[in-house]
């Protein structure tokens, strides 16, 4: 099971890596070319635009993986067809009425909220986006709930990101400025998402079984919490941006966006493994194999830390050194950047909680977690952005995230017993821990670019010879490592 799920996650991670090292460079381009307070008014427009057609999905995307996998063991065809077309027809209303009711109110956020007046055009711009950014999203959970992994991984990433970077590659022969490339992001995600459309279309033919009426009450009663959980989940993570548009300039806005874009060189891990285990949790929950269910959690959570811990070792080494190289005005308080990453990497590396609780049908649970989270992190953003400033938002964001997986973790337990901490996990995290000092200590020694590279490289090169030690204790997942390497190409059915 571990294996299946490492040949599978194999490959939406690297389809999914690729896409988010694309989006990694665009962003760090456009953060070059615009300064500080340029890029924070780009990730403003971007955290609406993701924050808005979440909100409008309305829950439905984990209603359709788990109705579309359920359908799929009982042998019927003709319902995953008819989950398919409602959650589309749906969500296709939803981002309308949202895109509009943006457009009708860009000067009002501009003005009132966010006291920036040139965002008024981003903000009407952006809107454009929002239909197809949630029938994309949407459409992402169809291929996912199908286990069709490599067109997740085209159409929900790939495409739009090389259209845009391609594009702003272009535009910037000429001076770059902010409106051309939000106009890049609307026709990068109107690409991807009729790119998918059309690749959906054989699951989308032939006769539905149940009414529409029927699928969207079964579905909606599935995803009415995951609606709040959904926002949540948002606000707790680009809310942030959102909230710091209203009490920092937008210089800070930009560092503090540069930060969040760095941490995607981990995330990245997490978001492979939200996307291909979902339908096996679902499925093995399903049967009731409680026993594999405990495997198969704990195998991921201990893949999931040794990832993300050798990915994030460089960004923790001498950060001011490595924001400068996108520019002078990124590097002040770039230590800063520690405490997201340390947070953000226990999220990760504590396995995806959420994703099983949703599975075993703890709706309730997940969005208790994401509305406590939420609150908490506008109650402290509220309370030290506006006197500390941007380490205001880093403090309100790191307790944030430490906050979600805590209650995800201890609910996790209290109602399915399963958790992913073992020795290894433990041995493993000491080991990241250890590493990380050691290579903190070169680089402060050394100073500069170099001190930064030298620093990371013994990091990283002390971490895998301690992971090496330590797997060979756990001859499952040792096994699992060796076969994933040769596998990828069957990761989808019937390959």
């Amino acid at each position: 099971m571990i294996e299946r799920l490492l040949r599978r996650t194999g490959l939406v991670m690297l389809g999914t890596g690729f896409s988010k090292g694309l989006l990694l460079v665009l962003e760090l381009f456009i953060a070059r070319a615009l300064g500080a307070a340029g890029y924070g008014a780009f990730s403003l427009g971007l955290a609406t635009l993701f924050v808005v057609a979440n909100a409008a999905l309305l829950g439905l995307n984990f209603g359709v993986i788990q109705y579309l996998s359920v359908h799929q063991e009982e042998q019927r065809p003709d319902l995953v067809r008819g989950v398919l077309r409602t959650s589309l027809v749906v969500t296709a209303l939803t981002g309308v009425a949202a895109a509009a009711a943006v457009w009708l109110a860009a000067d009002v956020l501009a003005l009132r909220v966010f006291s920036k007046p040139e965002l008024g055009p981003a903000l009407r711009i952006v809107a454009l986006a929002i239909p197809f950014e949630t029938l994309n999203q949407n459409l992402s959970a169809g291929f996912r709930g199908l286990r069709r992994f490599r067109d997740h991984v085209m159409v929900s990433d790939l495409w739009r990101n090389a259209l845009a970077l391609t594009a702003v590659l272009v535009l910037s022969l000429r001076k770059l400025e902010l409106v051309p490339v939000l106009w890049v992001l609307v026709l990068g995600t109107a690409a991807a998402t009729l790119i998918g459309l059309w690749r959906m279309r054989a699951a989308l033919a032939g006769d539905a079984g149940g009414s529409l009426n029927q699928h969207a009450a079964r579905l909606l009663r599935f995803s009415y919490l995951l609606i709040g959980w959904n926002l949540f989940q948002q606000l707790a993570g680009r809310g942030l941006l959102l909230l710091s548009g209203i009490f920092l300039s937008s210089a800070d806005v930009g560092i503090l966006s540069a930060f969040t874009r760095l941490l995607l060189l981990f995330t990245f891990f997490q978001s492979g493994i939200n996307q291909t285990t979902p339908v096996e949790f679902a499925r093995l929950h399903h049967l009731g194999d409680r026993a594999q269910l405990q495997r198969t959690f704990a195998g991921i959570t201990l893949a999931l830390l040794i990832a993300a811990t050798a990915t994030a070792l460089p960004l923790v080494t001498a950060p001011p050194v490595l924001l400068g190289l996108i520019g002078p005005e990124f590097s002040a308080g770039g230590w800063w950047l520690v405490p997201l990453v340390a947070a953000q990497l226990l999220n990760v590396g504590t396995g995806p909680a959420g994703q099983l609780l949703i599975a075993c049908h703890r709706q309730r649970e997940v969005f208790i977690a994401s509305v406590c989270s939420g609150l908490a992190m506008l109650l402290l953003g509220v309370t030290l952005m506006p006197s500390l400033g941007l380490p205001g938002a880093v403090l309100a964001g790191t307790a944030t995230i430490l906050l979600l997986t805590l209650i995800r973790l201890v609910y996790l337990w209290r109602f399915e017993r399963v958790h992913g901490f073992h020795p290894l996990w433990m041995a493993t995290a000491a080991g990241g821990v250890v590493a990380a000092f050691a290579g903190t200590a070169l680089a402060e020694w050394l100073r500069g670019v170099p001190g930064w590279l030298a620093g990371s490289a013994l990091s990283l090169l002390l971490f895998l010879i301690a992971v090496l030690l330590f797997l060979k204790r756990d001859t499952e997942f040792h096994s699992a490592l060796q076969g994933w390497r040769f596998r990828f190409r069957s990761a989808e059915p019937g390959r």
